[in-house]
């Protein structure tokens, strides 16, 4: 279930329809891989989903926090498995934030200027669902955490506010140097040594730190990439669900 309040939890391309367009061939686009060309990325990408999708079933997870940019990706291969595995249950509410809006000082060490009480208001202002809903179990999810300092950023502002059954999980742990206790790791020790983007990333998302919710990029021609990201994952995971 996506929810749309201003933006937040509307995937940008299911909302322009520019999804769709890719689905059905358009431009050119083909059932050849691009971002995930071999065999063992393919299978990657399903045993991750799959022990995802079933952790949210299993500990019947309500809000599904999704870190921009490089977890984005991840709710797509999950609903399509949940409506095979589980179609007769709700799926989790999906949300999707920008880790760097919730911090005082942006990627380069800079000081955003932003107040605790400007970054509370601008998440109040974008979630007021999920803000509703902060007694039921959540969800954070990222692809990786190395030195933790985004994933320490919403952590303490979501205790502060009051959410109260939290949980963190991430694709791979990799490279894990945080002291981040995990409720969920996707990866078998046979793929943790690979990259840290099994669903690959969303280009068209700007990094910037003005807000806890992300931007989309202006340039259209950005926008091929991510859409032939989620047709691949829609095949990949189809055709595992099928097998």
């Amino acid at each position: 279930m996506f929810i749309q309040e201003t933006t937040p939890g509307v995937d940008i391309y299911m909302k322009e329809g520019l999804y769709a367009e890719s689905v059905r061939g358009v431009n050119g686009y083909g059932d050849d891989f691009e971002h995930f060309t071999s065999k063992v990325n393919r299978d990657r990408l399903i045993e991750v989903n799959d022990r995802l999708t079933k952790y949210l079933y299993d500990k019947d997870v309500k809000n599904f926090v999704l870190f921009d940019r490089g977890a984005r990706p991840a709710y797509f291969g999950v609903t399509k498995t949940w409506d095979v595995l589980f179609s007769s249950m709700p799926k989790p509410e999906i949300y999707f934030i920008n880790p760097r809006g919730f911090v005082r000082r942006d990627f380069f060490g800079k000081d955003t200027g932003k107040t605790e009480e400007e970054i509370r208001s601008d998440f109040e202002h974008n979630f007021k669902r999920l803000c509703r809903r902060k007694e039921l179990p959540t969800m954070l999810f990222d692809i990786c955490i190395h030195t933790g300092d985004s994933m320490k950023s919403v952590l303490s502002f979501l205790h502060s506010y009051g959410f109260e059954d939290l949980r963190v999980g991430v694709a791979g742990n990799h490279g894990n140097f945080s002291d981040i206790k995990l409720d969920f790791v996707g990866e078998s020790e046979k793929t943790s040594l690979l990259s840290c983007n099994p669903f690959s990333r969303d280009s068209f998302l700007e990094r910037q730190s003005r807000s806890v919710m992300s931007c989309k990029k202006n340039d259209k021609r950005e926008y091929y990439s991510p859409n032939k990201l989620r047709k691949e994952i829609g095949l990949i995971v189809k055709a595992n669900c099928s097998s």
